[in-house]
């Protein structure tokens, strides 16, 4: 049932596009993931910090789905569902192992599968990393509860191993020691809070009571060896070293890629208040999930009084009563810590992105939440049957709701446009979703909208980057190029690591002749990403232009290395040829006209400039204008 309720919500994903919003950093205009698996592809994803993350799992994840389909968006989407797939069985296997109780087990997974907050990470190729490293935290569970059975060095280093490989596909999983610690607390019992801590029936017997009711064969629960509090701590030092190992190497990347946000910029009384709301915020659309969408704008500052109270007085609320009913109802001091603790790396304390919070962070948080209410729901309907026949209908109807809610968020999934316009529609003031929909807009040649929306980002945040660049892109189509140097050069002041604002503004400082000015420019952007196709094919034309030609060929000939467009390549391989046709190697010049016009036949300027020289092999030069 479950494995039909999954593939049938989700089948329809497979004809679904990329969407412009990180899909193409992790695969569509990454030509190092396009070229799949190979020796130097590997050692780039262990070594790269690449999206301002180092999670070299996921690298080789989508390297090897380029291999199996190449840019077809339906393999890459297929491959997300089978991963979500595999973790809602999953789920459902370790909770019914660690339990014993199967149909709540099954619940808590088909809440798992259908919930529409969890759409985004299946809907969204980039989101593969957040798929990857829930699986193996999953496996890691697995592989924990079978240490507990019977604690021994091969198992422990089962649970490394997997661990490891969790936190090499995102570092979220930095917070699962702590969720073992919890399992130890419920439901394996392995927390002894006196050395020697008997069993219920070992207690009932010194009580002089008959031992307890035996459970159905369907919730028969296995027993684990108990430790005490400080073993068990000891226990998960080698996972938290690994743990703290990844946070540094994260915190490292993501300051590299300039996605941590300044402590000026969102201090900590904002970070701590956004916070409190998101955690009430995510419950809240558990409940109800409506307005849902790709991106929630950080409020900085801008949240009401009102919101922040009624938040925090929700979450001490229900703090405060699991920790008074702890001792009676394990589950829910497990589901509740649970959600609490593994929110904790995205929750906003440190800032990353520009979003208050977003729909692929519940993933794994929401699993705890799941098991508190579907245990609770149990505890309530008990041996009644008429209560247990009403829990089973309305079980049936949440999740049938649930189907329809999520069926209907994969709508806007189905491309850019309808993603973007969506998150227009459902947030305030999202500048982000503006500026996406400009550069499609753009893209498809509707140069009025994309510029409206485009200033509609710069009203809501003239601090914008990504708004600067794409605006600057507008006036150099509309060959304004000073204007656009401005706003470049606002781009990069505002972010130095942003690699696209340099090439154009080094191209655009070309175009108006201020070669040296654009040679820094450039050389900026190559010492962000040194194999930037674009910016190497820039940088040859005004070296060319400065009369250093043999430097000049040295970029084109690694612009050549790097790229996978093939109408740039053809434009390249032609740039060269009427380069080394000039410095007089003709035979090198007329195998890059040849190569061009394989790529494309119908490149007229090749064709020309390869009967030329064909045509007057002693002629110093007769080469057509570039």
């Amino acid at each position: 049932m479950l494995a039909a309720f999954t593939l049938g919500l989700y089948l329809q994903v497979a004809a679904h596009d990329f969407v412009s919003y990180d899909d193409d950093v992790y695969v569509t205009s990454n030509a190092q993931i396009q070229t799949g698996l190979n020796g130097e592809n590997v050692v780039w994803a262990f070594t790269s910090t690449s999206a301002a993350n180092w999670h070299p799992i996921t690298w080789l994840s989508h390297m090897l789905d380029c291999q199996l389909y190449g840019l077809k968006p339906s393999g890459h989407h297929f491959t997300n569902l089978l991963i979500h797939l595999s973790n809602v069985l999953l789920l459902f296997w370790l909770l019914q192992v660690m339990t014993g109780a199967i149909w709540r087990s099954a619940l808590v997974a088909a809440l798992f599968a259908l919930h529409p907050l969890n759409v985004e990470s299946v809907a969204w190729i980039a989101e593969r990393k957040n798929l990857l490293s829930t699986l193996f935290w999953i496996l890691t569970l697995w592989a924990y509860v079978w240490y507990a059975r019977k604690p021994e060095l091969k198992r422990y280093l089962a649970v490394l191993a997997l661990f490891a490989l969790g936190l090499m596909s995102k570092p979220m999983v930095v917070t699962l020691p702590f969720a073992l610690l919890l399992l130890d607390y419920w439901p394996l019992e392995r927390l002894a809070l006196r050395p020697t801590e008997p069993d219920n029936n070992s207690a009932r017997a010194k009580q002089g009571k008959r031992p307890a009711k035996k459970p159905k064969q369907s919730e028969v629960k296995t027993h684990y060896p108990r430790q005490t509090p400080g073993r068990l701590i000891m226990e998960k030092a080698p996972l938290l070293l690994l743990a703290a190992t990844s946070s540094v190497i994260t915190v490292i990347a993501q300051k590299k890629g300039g996605a941590v946000g300044a402590v000026e910029a969102f201090p900590i009384s904002v970070r701590l208040t956004n916070a409190v709301v998101s955690y009430a915020g995510y419950l809240g659309q558990m409940i109800w999930p409506s307005g849902l969408s790709v991106l929630y704008p950080h409020p900085n500052g801008a949240l009401p009084a009102w919101e922040i109270g009624l938040s925090a007085l929700a979450l001490l609320s229900i703090t405060a009563l699991v920790v008074w009913q702890a001792t009676h109802y394990r589950w829910a001091a497990f589901g509740w810590l649970w959600y609490l603790g593994t929110l904790v790396p995205v929750i906003g304390l440190v800032q990353v992105g520009l979003q208050a919070r977003a729909d692929r962070y519940a993933y794994v948080p929401l699993i705890g939440v799941f098991v508190a209410i579907v245990w609770a729901a149990a505890q309530y309907a008990g041996n009644v049957t008429s209560r247990r026949r009403w829990l089973i209908g309305l079980s049936l109807s949440i999740l049938a709701c649930l189907a329809i809610a999520a069926n209907l968020q994969l709508q806007h999934w189905r491309n850019s446009l309808a993603l973007f316009q969506d998150a227009i529609d459902v947030t305030n003031n999202n500048y982000v979703a503006h500026n996406n929909l400009g550069e499609l807009l753009a893209g498809g040649g509707r140069l009025e909208e994309a510029a409206s929306h485009f200033n509609k980002a710069l009203e809501i945040n003239p601090q914008f980057d990504q708004a600067l660049h794409n605006s600057g892109m507008m006036l150099v189509q509309q060959r304004k190029p000073q204007e656009a140097i401005e706003q470049f050069s606002k781009a990069v002041e505002i972010n130095p690591n942003f690699l696209e604002a340099y090439n154009k503004l080094g191209a655009a400082l070309a175009e108006t002749g201020r070669l040296d000015e654009a040679a820094v420019a450039l050389s900026k952007a190559l010492e962000i990403n040194p194999r930037h196709p674009t910016a190497h094919a820039n940088m040859a034309l005004v070296l060319e232009r400065q009369g250093k030609l043999d430097e000049a060929v040295t970029h084109y000939s690694e612009a050549l290395r790097f790229m996978v467009n093939s109408a740039m390549t053809a434009q390249t391989h032609y740039r060269l040829g009427n380069l080394l046709a000039k410095k007089g190697d003709r035979e090198q010049a007329t195998a890059h006209y040849r190569e061009a016009l394989r790529i494309k036949p119908d490149y007229t300027q090749a064709q020309q400039a390869l009967e030329s020289i064909l045509e007057n092999p002693t002629s110093p030069q007769g080469i057509t204008r570039q």
